[in-house]
């Protein structure tokens, strides 16, 4: 069922996430964790044994999955940091195209939420960071 959420990635989908466990399906616009801060939020019991597919996986997103519950992780494009904290956690995971790190969007440097993601030991940790920052 993780094919299903990987081809939505192509219809300009950023996320998307299938729980067998309650036949859902459901996709989400955007960019960066916030659509993936939201989701969480909003609807925590869908990612509980989901299968999520993202436009991008880094570390600041393998951590918020693992928090959520997910089963296994799709990234299109998935840094090592991100492959390193789903693997710790027993997650497992599949990428179209890996990469040492997330880039800005510049493409200059690091993302920022992988810096903010790069300070936080656990998944707890990264769900208290990230909510209060993206959610207010």
């Amino acid at each position: 069922m993780l094919n299903k959420a990987i081809e939505a990635l192509k219809d300009g989908v950023c996320l998307a996430v299938y729980n067998p466990n309650i036949n859902t399906f459901k996709t989400y616009a955007g960019s960066g964790v916030k659509p993936l801060v939201r989701a969480i939020s909003a609807d925590r019991e869908l990612f509980a044994g989901a299968f999520a597919a993202d436009k991008t996986v880094g570390r600041a997103a393998a951590l918020l999955f693992v928090y959520a519950g997910v089963s296994e992780v799709y990234g299109a494009v998935m840094s090592e940091p991100a492959a390193e904290a789903l693997a710790e956690y027993g997650v497992k995971f599949s990428y179209g195209r890996f990469v040492p790190n997330i880039l800005d969007r510049t493409g200059a440097g690091v993302c920022p939420m992988e810096k903010f993601a790069s300070r936080c030991a656990a998944p707890q940790a990264a769900w208290a960071l990230f909510s209060e920052r993206l959610l207010g």
